[in-house]
């Protein structure tokens, strides 16, 4: 599962916003209250971390495939395939709260411990997926309509939870309910990953912010997505998936 390619890229960071107030110690304690069988009820497919780690592989190479691995606990390594995961696949179900855990192990390991790099893991996660599970309809994409077909697809690959969408020319606001676990590493991913979604659609200058946080007591975990619209068939304006 670790590659020998030692070979590096700029990290790309975003910062995250908003502050939500002593991040170190609300990612260390996610969780933390949740009963173990209950919350590994909560599943996501082995795609959305593999990505993740493809993220650490091109951008960190081998030196932070080992750095990540080698900081996740064993009861995480051993729900992600092994101690070296290579037993991880595309369709395996991992634990949400183990995806989430994975996500901030990646940003403590290799950023500054403050969600700051996740943005990026996300965008890179979204030019990754959606040119094959969206090619159906690319030459039919504004960026609206891409994250609501996007969110659609949600439960494909996770077990729990529903987005309700609110769409206009200019902004997008998406909430997830039926999910009662949360993780403040997924939602920093997650805004990446809807900024990466509008990139691929040909929005300018997406900005995308959580507004709401079961961590922080809220009753659902909300966001906002603001961007400009470009005119022009969708297909010949998204970037290339990464390596």
């Amino acid at each position: 599962m670790i590659s020998a390619d030692e070979d590096t890229d700029p990290d790309g960071r975003l910062p995250v916003g908003p502050n939500f107030g002593d991040i170190a110690t609300q990612i260390e304690h996610a969780g933390d209250d949740v009963d173990t069988a209950a919350g590994d009820a909560f599943q996501t497919r082995g795609l959305n971390p593999l990505g993740a780690l493809r993220y650490v592989r091109r951008h960190h190479g081998s030196v932070g495939m080992v750095k990540v691995v080698s900081a996740l606990s064993a009861r995480d390594r051993l729900a992600l395939g092994g101690d070296d995961l290579a037993g991880l696949t595309s369709s395996t179900w991992v634990p949400f709260l183990t995806h989430a855990r994975l996500l901030a192990t990646i940003d403590r390991s290799l950023g500054v411990g403050d969600l700051s790099l996740l943005p990026a893991v996300g965008r890179f996660k979204a030019q990754a997926d959606l040119p094959g599970l969206l090619k159906p309809v690319l030459r039919l994409m504004t960026p609206g309509f891409l994250i609501s077909q996007s969110m659609r697809l949600w439960r494909r690959y996770h077990s729990h939870g529903r987005w309700e969408i609110v769409r206009t020319s200019s902004d997008i606001r998406a909430v997830l309910v039926d999910h009662e676990l949360a993780h403040p590493a997924f939602c920093a991913t997650f805004c990446g990953y809807v900024e990466g979604a509008l990139l691929f659609s040909g929005a300018r200058l997406p900005k995308v912010t959580q507004t709401a946080c079961r961590c922080h007591g809220d009753r659902v975990c909300a966001f906002l997505g603001v961007f400009d619209e470009q005119a022009g068939n969708a297909r010949s304006r998204v970037p290339q998936p990464p390596n």
